[in-house]
């Protein structure tokens, strides 16, 4: 198009940009495949456009002509780029590196073997549809898991999840997956407590002895010796998450 018209790519995009914010064109393809990669995108001229310049469509063909038009209703499509412009386009301006994804879905190439750019076509197809890719992927990694998904297959998979008629509650979902993840403090202390039994511990700054037994504690400090128990042993089992009490290895 820029070509034909005698003007810059930008022009071109600047124009069609134009377009869209009147409601003269709507997309009809998303310009990527179902695996990330560039393709073509084309779109399609509105009715509102071809009554506004007397365009024929299917419903309202031209008087001279025997046959129904394809230029509106779901017919005349503009190709803006060819595939291999797309990708030489995106390779210039990445200088030949792969798209920098957002921290929050970093990580699901490394994990599902995905790549970049099948990440980034999942992102859009997830705010298209009011949707956190990492929401949903958090949902997702589960049963990705267990059946072990190839990449293809994980793609395929988290695109079902975007695009399903019926809407889900992902971020709800992935809340909880998060809240399984965080840390039990009750627990933590439970497990030093095991941990630590008859052994000897030392703090890193004030001296002080600690001697573990089941339940209760010997704590020597300037000559002092006390016996702790109950919630006493609490603040012990702190120190040692801490890091300011550690064991003496002898």
């Amino acid at each position: 198009m820029a070509d034909e018209a005698g003007v810059s790519y930008k022009t071109v995009q600047r124009a069609m940009r134009t377009f869209r914010e009147f409601e003269w064109v709507l997309p009809a393809t998303e310009g990527r495949s179902e695996y990330g990669v560039f393709e073509s995108k084309r779109y399609v001229f509105t009715p509102g456009l071809c009554e506004l310049i007397d365009l024929p469509t299917k419903s309202k063909p031209a008087p001279a002509l025997a046959q129904e038009t394809e230029m509106s209703d779901g017919a005349i499509y503009v190709d803006l780029s060819l595939k291999k412009d797309l990708q030489e386009i995106s390779i210039k301006n990445r200088k030949g590196q792969p798209p920098t994804l957002p921290p929050t879905v970093a990580r699901i190439p490394e994990e599902t073997g995905m790549l970049a750019t099948g990440v980034c076509k999942l992102l859009g197809v997830a705010r298209r549809n009011d949707y956190k890719l990492e929401d949903v992927y958090l949902v997702a990694k589960p049963y990705l898991d267990k059946i072990g998904a190839n990449a293809a297959r994980c793609y395929r998979y988290l695109h079902a999840m975007l695009v399903n008629p019926k809407k889900v509650d992902y971020a709800g979902k992935a809340a909880q997956e998060r809240r399984k993840c965080e840390p039990d403090p009750a627990r933590e202390l439970a497990n030093i407590a095991r941990e630590c039994r008859f052994k000897r511990y030392y703090h890193v700054s004030n001296g002080m002895r600690v001697r573990f037994f089941d339940g209760t504690a010997e704590v020597t400090r300037d000559s002092n010796c006390e016996l702790y128990a109950g919630e006493q042993m609490q603040g012990l089992y702190k120190g040692i998450a801490n890091g300011n009490l550690r064991e003496v290895v002898e």
